[in-house]
């Protein structure tokens, strides 16, 4: 019980100031994951009503492609099967991860380009891990638990931001799992084949975003998919949509990062949960203060001062 107290107490600290969408994501993965728990737990009709709901993420060979829940390629982000304990202290091990790289990108990118970047990222690493599993399981010594494997949560995104971070300084020297120094652009994948000969079996899950991030690094997809600062920028100032990021603000009690560029507008448009009423319409705070000091100089949105795992870094139970 204190473990998980210090566990929820940490979480809590890194949840402060993340930005609107990185807290939406978030809220949705423990909403989907949490709900699906419960009504398994239940028993009777409520078991059967989850093991509907959850087909409807399950990102599988067998559940994407056979039984063609296509969309479970992005949704799977929203949804981590919760069996015991350890799934449940893995799962929060995740949402410290996402508070900590994904608010990173939404600052870097803008809360409409980062949820728009997401769902794209999702679905990338998503088929790529499928065309893995594909691959074993036509194979000459075909792997058939390769058809059930499954690729969920919000890691996979969480490790292509990791791998983007580390391609962004190459050479710096990171230690993999406090044994040996590699450099960071091999760090990834480094970290990804220990864990793999620690638990005696590939980790496909882990190598298909690392995969998914050196795509996006080769390949112009993100410039080409995800949406253009100018264009988000002209959505969030229609009349007729300025109402979402608020919506989103304050319904999540983060701030909504506009998508110009905050080198050269500074942060006076971010949408804040807790603006106040001026006159006859709604406020803009400048984040200067109280929000605008993680992301106003740029420095983390634009990858420099790079470091792996960047922050305090806290211990399991303390």
């Amino acid at each position: 019980r204190r473990t998980r107290g210090s566990m929820g107490a940490g979480l809590a600290a890194q949840l402060a100031p993340c930005p609107a969408g990185t807290r939406l994501l978030m809220a949705l993965y423990a909403a989907t994951s949490g709900s699906v728990a419960v009504l398994a737990a239940s028993g009777g009709p409520g078991l059967k009503t989850a093991a509907r709901l959850q087909l409807h993420f399950l990102c599988s060979l067998t559940n994407v492609v056979k039984r063609k829940y296509f969309w479970a390629a992005l949704t799977s982000m929203f949804y981590r099967p919760l069996q015991d304990a350890m799934d449940i202290i893995m799962a929060v091990v995740e949402l410290q991860l996402a508070a900590e790289h994904l608010a990173e990108r939404e600052h870097a990118l803008g809360s409409t380009r980062f949820l728009a970047w997401s769902a794209l990222t999702a679905t990338c690493a998503n088929a790529v891990f499928l065309v893995m599993m594909m691959a074993l399981s036509s194979s000459a010594n075909g792997v058939a638990s390769a058809r059930f494997t499954m690729n969920q949560g919000l890691w996979p995104i969480v490790s292509v931001c990791m791998t983007l971070k580390a391609l962004d300084a190459p050479h710096t020297m990171v230690k993999v799992l406090g044994i040996a120094e590699v450099p960071s652009r091999w760090y990834p994948l480094s970290f990804a084949l220990a864990v793999s000969a620690l638990r005696g079996s590939m980790q496909w899950d882990m190598l298909a975003p690392i995969a998914c991030g050196h795509l996006f690094r080769v390949l112009p997809l993100e410039d080409m998919l995800v949406l253009k600062r100018r264009t988000a920028s002209a959505w969030e100032r229609r009349r007729r949509l300025q109402w979402l990021p608020r919506l989103l603000s304050r319904s999540t009690g983060g701030a909504w990062i506009p998508a110009e560029d905050p080198n050269r507008h500074g942060w006076f448009g971010a949408y804040r949960a807790d603006d106040e009423e001026d006159g006859g319409g709604r406020r803009q705070r400048p984040a200067g203060g109280e929000g605008g000091g993680r992301g106003g100089g740029g420095e983390r949105g634009n990858g420099h001062n790079f470091r792996l795992f960047g922050g305090e870094g806290r211990r399991l139970g303390d």
